[in-house]
């Protein structure tokens, strides 16, 4: 269901698509961590936020940071 969306949005050749799905992603991190670590470890996502990392554009750059950093966050709650 969920899933369906972040599918479509990285199957989609257009960087921007992707964009997209990573600020939905991030979203989701900060409200039910579960869900958005349950995107997160589906396959191909960590690829995806490795090429926003890698891109020279700066709005990729800090779409990719915004995630790792939500997740980063939510490892920490959890350790607490």
């Amino acid at each position: 269901m969920y899933f369906v969306f972040f599918r479509e949005q990285f199957a989609d050749k257009s960087f921007e698509s992707k964009l997209d799905a990573v600020a939905a992603l991030s979203c989701l991190l900060q409200g039910p961590a579960e869900l958005g670590n349950a995107v997160l470890g589906k396959p191909g996502v960590m690829d995806i936020l490795l090429a926003l990392a890698d891109s020279k554009e700066i709005e990729h750059q800090v779409c990719r940071g915004s995630a790792v950093l939500q997740q980063m966050v939510q490892i920490v709650l959890a350790l607490s």
